[in-house]
Parts: structure tokens; sequence; C-alpha cells
């Protein structure tokens, strides 16, 4: 009698455990869920607060609420462009970075496997590094320090992903850079890898942004054409 008791005791016990489980997963989802549904109103209305109809004004808005929300130093947006002969390009668009004094001048790069961008734009993948300067001999792709180099700064952690519209195309690709996780004693800024909080904080948004970026981009294209700011 006393095992018998003490056998469904255990059992309450287990089936109790189990549904507190089960509550506190639903419980995460719903916080995911709300915070996903946050990041994306911040997104959304800073983009409707601004009635331009200038890309590159949507864009850098964009970038700068993307780095606020990753603590990332450093960022810059791409678009897929017609150049040549080649049927797309990604045109650097906006560059925004904390620590130096940017003068951005646009230029292109091709779609293909050996730049991060290109590779993103090509794969639609997202991509968390922890060190660009420690890339794995695996990847077909590589860093290019020349801005570095010049600008005497360091390139660490990146995490880059693609904007899609609704056919699922990628149509640009942001590339945050450096996330900041606080300050040393010396009052140097310290970086780290972005956390996985970030990789799924972009991938809730990234196609909604890619909507709105291609009408807003397309409706840029058609004032051009009129003559219209």
């Amino acid at each position: 009698m006393f095992n018998f008791l003490k056998k469904n005791e255990s059992e309450e016990v287990l089936i109790s455990n189990q549904e507190n489980l089960s509550t506190l997963h639903n419980q995460e989802e719903v916080n995911e869920e709300k915070e996903a549904e946050s990041v994306l109103n911040e997104f959304l209305e800073a983009i409707e607060n601004n009635k331009s109809h200038d890309v590159n004004k949507i864009l850098s808005i964009v970038l700068a609420k993307a780095r606020r929300i990753t603590a990332a130093e450093a960022g810059s947006i791409f678009i897929t462009r017609p150049v040549g002969d080649r049927p797309l390009d990604l045109l650097s668009c906006v560059a925004q970075n904390d620590a130096i004094e940017l003068q951005h001048e646009p230029f292109t790069i091709p779609i293909n496997s050996r730049s991060i961008a290109g590779y993103i734009a090509q794969e639609s993948e997202i991509l968390n590094i922890d060190d660009l300067y420690d890339l794995s001999p695996e990847v077909p792709y590589t860093f290019n320090r020349s801005f570095d180099d010049k600008h005497d700064y360091r390139s660490v952690s990146m995490l880059a992903f693609p904007l899609k519209n609704f056919n699922k195309e990628v149509i640009g690709i942001v590339q945050l850079i450096n996330h900041i996780s606080g300050v040393d004693e010396n009052g140097e800024t310290e970086y780290s890898p972005f956390p996985q909080k970030n990789v799924e904080q972009m991938k809730s948004v990234m196609t909604i942004l890619g909507v709105m970026v291609e009408r807003i981009d397309l409706l840029s294209e058609i004032s051009k054409l009129r003559g219209t700011p």
C-alpha cells in the first residue's frame, strides 16, 4: 500500500513538473512574439514618421534603428542594382560608424560567394560572425580589410542578413558590425559576438523591411522620372 501511494505521488510530481515546463515554454514563446512585434513596430514607426521618398534617407533610418537595437557600433546597407551587362550587383547606399567620421562613397560589388554581402545575396542566408579576421578556411567568402586599413579601424563581429520582398527575392543586404558589450576599466569599448537574441530580432523583421524598402525605392525611381523631389 505504501509503495502504491509513493508511486502515485511520484507520478503526480512528474506530471506537475511537465505542466510547469510546458507553461514556462508557452510563456517564453509569448514573450518572444511580443518582443518581435515591438522591434517591428520600432522600425515601422521610424519609417512612417519620415515622409521622404528618398530611399537613402529611409535606409539611413533603418540602419540606425537596427544598430540601436543590436548595439552595433557600425553598419552598412547594400541594395541590388543592375550594372552593365550583369543583371544585378550590390550598391553600397549608406554606411554609419560611431567610432570614426565617414565620408561615404557609393561602390558596387558583384553578387557571388567571394564577398560576405555577395554570399548573403546569393544564398539568402543570415551570417553571424564572431571575428572577421578569423574566418574558417571552409567558407567561400573573405573579409576585405581595406576599409579597416585605411581608417585604422578593427572590424570584429558582424551580423549580416538579407532584405527580402514578398517573393522571397533578396533586394538588399544589411551588415551590422562590432556588437558593443560594454567598456573596460580604462574606458575602452569592449566588443563581443552578436547574441542569438539579435539574430532572431533581425530575422523577424527582414522581410517586412525588405518590402517597405522595395516600395520606397520604386517610388523614388518614379519621382526621378517625373522630376519631382
